[in-house]
């Protein structure tokens, strides 16, 4: 994922929290909102700059070093964290390629998005809403997005709040809870397996995902180790790791195309992308590359052209790219206006699973995710491709593949800039 940090909380969510009520106190605005807050949480915010490495925070959040670049085992990590600079943030993403007992196939998406930093863009632009962030106050938010290939069905909404970082964590099942206006749920992760568990007006689910085991750490040309990446420009410092050979399957309840609920037995194959850190990069192109026989490739580009690949083998071993070649096949238009690239070919410098040329070829045009009028992009999925093999071979589909695509103008990937190909 690796998601779209500043994205998900709409802009109107955050301009009504900071201009509505930026002149009433904390207790009496959240309640009018339906935002759990309690009077604990309005404790004074205590300005926090730099790599801290040094702070201990609370139990419920660990700290995280930039400095000397370290990390915690994946499930340890599982852990909210820390704000460490102005610029902190993190998230837990999930997609999922399911297909319930008629043959139905479904992209299921979910992320939770926790900020904590004053100077991230979504944050920055409603100032007096930044100033309420402090070690006691954190901004919780989550997205939904929901596909049916095949009847065309599309939903995608999001919620967001601030809340207490103790009120998120439990250290006794290793489990993120999280509540909003709209939305409540769950999600541990034990090392190996996770249940995840959402309910909300319009989607709700039950999960349990096997094969977390094997993890993905990615690294890039920058740092140079495991589990760290350049988030874009320099200074900017993610961690990141994936979980993405998980074997998922429970129950789906969602509101369909006439307004009834639908409730349904899934199961498939999903992909988990734990990532935090300090940085403020809001845009990129992101391919997840998920083969029939197990291998996994993670694919990111900037909006610089800054590159980071990372090539895991159906065995777990890996190896890291930075070179590679991305063509943008075609393009889709969203309902605001702007344009993504939708539809790709891709080069690379090493064989990855017997070949160098891989497509991928959207299912749909349809996987928008507004969050304002201003700003669109594309989570959708699509069928991966062997471009070596003759169109007439069976064999030439060899997996599928979930993508992001933001903005061209932000990009500069549309038709004869700089980052086209």
């Amino acid at each position: 994922m690796s998601i779209y940090n500043s994205f998900v909380i709409t802009l109107a969510f955050l301009v009504t929290l900071a201009l509505v009520y930026s002149n009433m106190p904390l207790s009496y605005a959240a309640p009018n909102l339906g935002i759990p807050i309690s009077a604990s949480d309005a404790t004074r915010p205590v300005s926090i700059s730099g790599n801290n490495s040094h702070y201990t925070p609370p139990s419920s959040e660990l700290s995280f070093d930039t400095a000397n670049m370290t990390h915690r085992t994946a499930k340890e990590e599982w852990q909210p964290h820390q704000s460490q600079t102005t610029i902190s943030q993190e998230w837990w993403y999930v997609t999922a390629l399911l297909h319930d007992s008629s043959g139905n196939r479904y992209m299921l998406f979910n992320t939770i998005f926790k900020y904590d930093g004053k100077d991230i863009p979504t944050v920055k632009s409603a100032p007096q809403f930044a100033m309420q962030l402090g070690p006691n106050r954190t901004i919780i938010s989550p997205a939904v997005e929901l596909s049916n290939y095949d009847t065309g069905f599309h939903f995608f909404d999001s919620d967001g709040a601030i809340t207490g970082p103790n009120q998120l964590w439990n250290p006794k099942t290793n489990t993120l809870s999280y509540k909003t206006p709209n939305y409540s749920g769950s999600w541990s992760f034990d090392g190996e397996n996770m249940s995840s568990v959402l309910k909300s007006p319009k989607l709700s689910y039950d999960l349990n995902m096997q094969g977390g085991k094997q993890v993905m750490w990615t690294k890039d040309i920058t740092f140079k180790k495991e589990g760290f990446l350049q988030q874009g420009l320099a200074g900017n410092v993610s961690f990141y790791y994936s979980l993405p050979r998980l074997f998922i399957s429970g129950k789906m309840t969602y509101l369909d195309q006439s307004g009834a609920n639908k409730t349904i037995d899934v199961a498939g194959q999903g992909w988990v992308d734990r990532q935090w850190g300090d940085f403020k990069t809001d845009a990129w192109q992101w391919n997840s590359f998920r083969f029939d026989n197990g291998a996994r490739i993670n694919l990111y580009d900037f909006a610089n052209d800054y590159k980071v690949g990372t090539y895991q083998k159906p065995d777990g071993s890996t190896q890291w790219l930075d070179n590679f070649t991305i063509k943008q096949n075609g393009y889709a238009k969203a309902p605001n206006g702007q344009w993504v690239a939708l539809g790709w070919s891709f080069d690379f410098p090493v064989d990855i699973e017997g070949s160098r040329h891989y497509t991928v070829t959207p299912f749909s045009n349809n996987d928008w995710i507004c969050n304002s009028p201003d700003f669109c992009f594309i989570e959708g999925a699509g069928q991966l491709s062997n471009d070596t093999l003759s169109s007439s071979s069976t064999a030439k589909t060899v997996g599928s593949s979930v993508f992001e695509s933001m903005d061209i103008r932000l990009l500069k990937n549309g038709p004869y800039d700089i980052n086209q190909h």
